[in-house]
């Protein structure tokens, strides 16, 4: 259980004292329960505002009902009358405290603590929820910008390279499907590489894809992702010339369902199945760490390779700005070639030579 870190009966500008010990012979005083809204109250209120899937529902709710528990272990005080240094505690016993509790928290005997992402997860989601008591004024300003944010180290993207690309091909050739059942498993899961390989989608957006929403003429599609927003994907010719086989194949099965991915009997995917299958042929291609979100990190890598303009890929992406570690992905040979054509050295050179011919 985590310390006590503040009694109810102190006030909020002596915070963080040791509370005086009581007498043996007497009891304990019991916390003062103060008027004003606690945090359960205000999270409840939150998480009834929100406009979010399921999914971000459920990863948003335990981050902030740990808060919660915390706050109540502690008796902290109403909402109202927090303030920097409660949340500053909850930090820092947050950086202490084990990954997991039990066994489970421990390898080869040491105990295993939040990784800096995480971490870094909880400071962005407990701000914003912060900013929510700030706008319904029940706080004076947001704490949790008093509180330092952890600085992460900007490893470089990872990405899929093009020998696992050849691989995921291989294993999803329809040439070499052994049955009726199986060509079209291999058609559909091909087309779904080449849409990943070809856009920046979202493994939300491609798994709910609408048929009607698909024009191969145009070579775009509407997808829904993060936050309900809407927006176009391109496609190249080699993902067009995928999606056609398999639309093929499709409109044989007279599916019902308006979803353009469907199995063998014409009924709508699950949820998971693009997490599902991805995996499934990962293994099969021999590719270990596979997972969705690499097409898009690979995607947006190429486009910042090729010397796209930033505005254009954000705006491809779907996103207000490209973090910066998709920039330091930059490889050496571009970064020799850049240097050579704008070569403060090589331009100095040119200009001593122009001038001892004059």
């Amino acid at each position: 259980m985590a310390q006590k870190l503040i009694s109810d009966n102190s006030p909020p500008e002596k915070w963080g004292n040791e509370p005086q010990a009581q007498p043996a012979d007497q009891p304990a005083e019991k916390p003062v329960i103060q008027p004003g809204l606690s945090l359960a109250e205000a999270l409840g209120e939150y998480l009834e505002t929100r406009k979010w899937s399921e999914a971000t529902r459920n990863t948003h709710g335990p981050t902030l009902g740990q808060l919660v528990d915390f706050a109540e272990q502690n008796h902290w005080p109403p909402v109202g009358q927090l303030n920097q240094r409660h949340l500053r505690q909850y930090m820092t016993y947050l950086s202490e405290r084990p990954k997991w509790f039990g066994k489970r928290g421990v390898r080869d005997g040491v105990p295993q603590k939040i990784s800096p992402g995480h971490y870094d997860t909880v400071y962005r989601r407990l701000r914003t929820f912060f900013y929510f008591l700030l706008h319904d004024e029940e706080i004076p300003q947001n704490w949790m910008l008093k509180v330092d944010r952890p600085k992460l180290p900007e490893p470089l993207k990872e990405t899929i390279t093009k020998a696992e690309i050849d691989r995921l091909m291989a294993v999803t050739d329809p040439s070499k499907a052994r049955s009726t059942r199986e060509h079209f498993h291999m058609t559909r899961d091909q087309a779904v590489f080449w849409f990943f390989i070809d856009t920046s989608a979202r493994r939300s957006g491609l798994s709910t894809c609408q048929l009607e929403e698909l024009d191969l003429d145009e070579g775009r599609i509407t997808v829904e992702e993060k936050g309900s927003k809407e927006r176009y994907l391109s496609f190249g010719r080699s993902a067009i010339k995928a999606l056609r086989a398999y639309l093929v194949l499709r409109g044989k099965l007279h599916p019902w369902t308006g979803n353009l991915w469907v199995n063998e009997f014409g009924d709508p995917m699950g949820p998971n199945w693009v997490y599902q299958m991805i995996k499934r042929r990962s293994k099969q291609a021999g590719i270990k760490g596979l997972h969705p979100h690499l097409f898009r990190h690979t995607y947006i890598t190429h486009m910042v390779e090729s010397n796209v303009n930033q505005t254009m890929i954000e705006k491809m992406c779907g996103v207000t700005k490209i973090p910066k570690t998709y920039l330091t992905h930059i490889g050496w040979e571009q970064i020799r070639d850049t240097h050579r054509r704008f070569s403060p050295g090589d331009a100095y050179a040119r200009e001593k030579r122009r001038g001892s011919r004059g």
